[in-house]
């Protein structure tokens, strides 16, 4: 849950967190990755930043959705104030 939630502090050549440039080639594209459950996902390749970021949030915004049912479930334990704050958490 805390690599879920800390924001990483790894370069990215100034696109925002979960997108990174993509230049194999002649192929200028991005690329938006997410992990889940440790394991890198790659969520495709976009023409812009802003289609690549998009897809990132909607998949962070899902993974969130699904640590919160997760928590609430009682497979970890934790403070009733995080399962609640992952209850409505949103990458915005």
């Amino acid at each position: 849950l805390n690599k879920f939630a800390a924001p990483r502090n790894r370069s990215t050549n100034g696109c925002p967190q979960g997108v990174h440039p993509y230049t194999h080639q002649k192929f200028n594209k991005f690329v938006a990755e997410i992990a889940i459950d440790g394991k890198g996902k790659s969520l495709g390749y976009f023409e812009t930043v802003e289609d690549a970021y998009a897809a990132y949030k909607l998949a962070k915004n899902t993974e969130a959705k699904r640590w919160h049912q997760r928590l609430k479930a009682g497979e970890f334990v934790v403070d009733l104030r995080v399962i609640a704050a992952m209850e409505v958490w949103v990458l915005i």
